[in-house]
């Protein structure tokens, strides 16, 4: 099976890894097309890009049901995509994600919140994202039927964020990524890179939200052991956060790879919210994908279970299930003692 074409239009991922380890004497042989569908599933609206960014995946699953809108949002997920968005968060959060694409690719990601001083002096994020995909099969440069073994590929994006209130209306930050993918048992496969983000987030009104993020723009590569390089593209990505009323927001975003994302979120009460989502994404030179999400949200004593459904009008068979769990603890409160035994204190007092 190592001679097939790539049903998408901007070339087989499997020559595209040949090419990238030219050095390597061996032929990735690829069982049920297991390569292409982490290529197709994951990175195909960075048809423009070198690396294959895992953060386009979405970072959670309310922002997948939103349609991936997430610039002009504050909450946990806001680490991978705006840092400036974990500069409103004043107490500790996790967030955690769970996903399967065609029972072939499991995906993650982990991602933890840490204010400092109750968010005086800004808010620090961490997380990670991961993909990986196992069984691929190897075999010799001639082309031989017979696997000499199997590999697995990871993809990582490692990420510490920061975020500062500038100012009420004003909030900024900044985030470092390391880059990391490798195959397990090909000998210098592995690469690496750094880039940064700088992100603002502006409150114009009590019911509207700008965002505005420069994804990597260090210019940063990806480098391996045999000096070959891939960039890290530059993305610039902006959104809009509208609440309607109490109980709905509408948000809206755009990036510079002229993808359009926009999203519902209503919440009939505190404890539930039901979101819904679209995503249009280049595909080819003259060729748009338009892919539809859905899903609900579950809020419990500091609990939030997030479900999200994301149709992919390519390739239906991997539309895929979306699990987010993330916590926060409640605030503290301090009652006052009932005025009987206030009074009885006073009266011992005197």
């Amino acid at each position: 099976m190592s001679n097939f074409q790539c049903p998408i239009s901007n070339g087989c991922i499997a020559s595209r890894f040949l090419k990238y380890n030219k050095y390597i004497h061996w032929k990735l042989d690829i069982g049920n097309w297991k390569f292409v569908l982490l290529f197709i599933v994951l990175f195909y609206s960075s048809s423009h890009a070198n690396v294959l960014d895992l953060t386009k995946t979405g970072s959670g699953a309310r922002s997948i049901a939103l349609g991936k809108c997430q610039v002009a949002v504050s909450d946990v997920g806001s680490i991978f995509v705006n840092p400036a968005g974990i500069a409103a968060l004043e107490r500790f959060s996790l967030t955690s994600m769970y996903s399967n694409f065609n029972n072939n690719v499991a995906y993650s990601m982990l991602g933890g919140v840490f204010p400092i001083k109750e968010g005086v002096w800004g808010c620090v994020g961490v997380g990670q994202m991961m993909a990986t995909l196992g069984g691929i099969f190897v075999t010799s440069s001639e082309g031989q039927s017979a696997a000499l073994s199997t590999t697995d590929y990871s993809n990582r994006i490692l990420v510490v964020s920061y975020g500062k209130e500038f100012s009420p209306i004003l909030n900024f930050g900044a985030a470092a990524k390391l880059y990391s993918k490798s195959f397990s048992s090909l000998q210098g496969s592995s690469a690496d890179g750094l880039d940064f983000d700088a992100g603002i987030i502006i409150y114009p009104n009590e019911k509207t939200t700008f965002g505005l993020v420069l994804q990597n723009f260090f210019l940063g590569q990806m480098l391996n052991s045999s000096s070959l390089k891939e960039d890290i593209p530059v993305n610039i990505k902006m959104g809009i956060n509208f609440k309607a009323s109490h109980e709905t927001e509408m948000l809206l975003d755009y990036d510079s790879n002229k993808n359009i994302h926009g999203g519902i979120e209503w919440r009939p009460n505190n404890s539930l919210s039901l979101r819904t989502g679209c995503e249009l994404a280049p595909f080819g030179p003259k060729d748009v994908i338009l892919n539809y999400s859905l899903g609900v949200g579950l809020i419990f004593k500091g609990l939030d279970f997030n479900y999200a459904y994301a149709i992919d009008s390519i390739l239906p068979e991997n539309s895929t299930h979306y699990f987010s769990i993330s916590f926060t603890p409640l605030p503290l409160t301090v009652e006052n003692p009932p005025m009987f035994f206030a009074d009885k204190n006073k009266s011992k007092a005197l």
